[in-house]
């Protein structure tokens, strides 16, 4: 949230289109390392004028660790003439935390559309896509047993696993209110 306060003091005022906010959520199924599971979203977004917008989306979700993720984007929206819904675009970045071996880093592309069902009030199914990097890495303990002088003897070291990259995939549905 702090990267959207810091971008909505940033970026100022533009002209015949008043900043205003877009609260919601979104919940569906998420796929994350190849483990499915069930994924729950706040959300709020800045909207700059009628095509551009900052947000920010917190997810919890059910899958490989239950992964929390921070998912600061931008996104575009286009118009279709003489049709009420708005397709959008966005991108940015992911921090995956509880993850092994600290927090992880990717990217997460998106896509979808706004269905108008009140005022101010819309439907918003999307999909979402991306790369998390270096997840499953880190140590883990390997005990040795051998022979010194005929006694036999154990030792303890530790290997290190490398982390991989894993495919985040999210189709899911939600709510957004225009403040």
């Amino acid at each position: 949230m702090a990267s959207v306060a810091c971008l909505a003091v940033l970026a100022g005022t533009s002209r015949g289109y008043a900043q205003h906010w877009s609260l919601g959520g979104n919940m569906g199924l998420s796929v994350f390392g190849g483990s499915p599971g069930l994924h729950v979203t706040p959300s709020a977004e800045v909207l700059f004028s009628r095509h551009l917008a900052v947000g920010s989306e917190f997810s919890i979700n059910t899958q490989y660790g239950a992964p929390l993720i921070l998912h600061p984007y931008f996104k575009c929206y286009f118009d279709i003439r003489g049709s009420q819904w708005r397709p959008f675009a966005s991108v940015g970045p992911v921090l995956a935390f509880n993850v092994s071996d600290g927090p992880r880093f990717g990217f997460l592309f998106g896509a979808g559309f706004n269905i108008p069902v009140a005022r101010k009030l819309y439907l918003s199914p999307n999909i979402l896509i991306g790369p998390v990097f270096n997840v499953g890495g880190g140590q883990l303990p390997l005990f040795l047993r051998g022979y010194y002088w005929g006694i036999e003897t154990y030792g303890l070291t530790f290997t290190t696993v490398p982390g991989i990259t894993v495919l985040a995939f999210t189709l899911r549905g939600g709510l957004r209110f225009e403040l």
